[in-house]
């Protein structure tokens, strides 16, 4: 039988035990189906026990899913706190048709890092991206590092192990010099445009 632990996060019952912005009910109710759709496609369900994490961090807890301006403040569509344990979705969003890849990208992130110490990169937005893509194909955030982890996919004869990273892990390969100098300077590329409003036609000209 196929898991539910996403859907039942639409039952109104549920829903009204998790802290979320109304303006955001829907276009999440929406995003949790999807997932759900792509999760047991994939076996993913299979791999953990996402009703238990839902109850243990999500549903009747601190964690909120809020709006605010602070996001395009940054340069971002929206954020994944860990230590203030929220998403923040950029209020110029809610009526744009990113909203819900954003919320798809965002949860993500909680779904991958909220109980692991996966550090918050380069490479982690990569990958958050490009598996927010395999639901959403249209999102475009982060192009600079998708196009640069697909060319290191290249170069190492490697494909993304999305299995792994939902569970906290990095597919990667870490075990040449080339790699590792691909690393550092895609990590100076990451820091350098942090929490600023770049644009990415300049982000890309970056020597990193």
């Amino acid at each position: 039988m196929d898991d539910k632990s996403f859907l039942e996060l639409t039952n109104e019952e549920i829903l009204s035990k998790i802290k979320i912005d109304p303006r955001l009910r829907e276009p999440f109710k929406r995003v949790m189906k999807k997932m759900q759709a792509y999760f047991n496609a994939n076996g993913y369900t299979a791999q953990r026990d996402y009703k238990a994490f839902f109850e243990e961090n999500l549903i009747g807890k601190d964690f909120k899913i809020y709006v605010s301006d602070e996001p395009s403040k940054m340069g971002a569509l929206g954020f994944y706190a860990k230590a203030k344990q929220c998403i923040c979705i950029d209020e110029k969003k809610l009526s744009s048709n990113r909203i819900e890849s954003t919320l798809c990208h965002e949860f993500t992130h909680f779904l991958v890092m909220n109980e692991k110490s996966v550090p918050s990169g380069f490479i982690n937005e990569a990958q958050t991206e490009m598996f927010t893509r395999q639901i959403y194909p249209t999102s475009c955030s982060y192009e600079p590092q998708v196009k640069m982890m697909e060319f290191a996919n290249i170069l190492t004869n490697n494909a993304n192990n999305f299995s792994l990273f939902l569970q906290g892990g990095i597919d990667s390969k870490h075990t040449s010099s080339m790699w590792n100098d691909f690393y550092n300077r895609v990590s100076l590329y990451q820091k350098k445009f942090a929490n600023t409003p770049y644009k990415i036609g300049e982000a890309v000209k970056d020597d990193d």
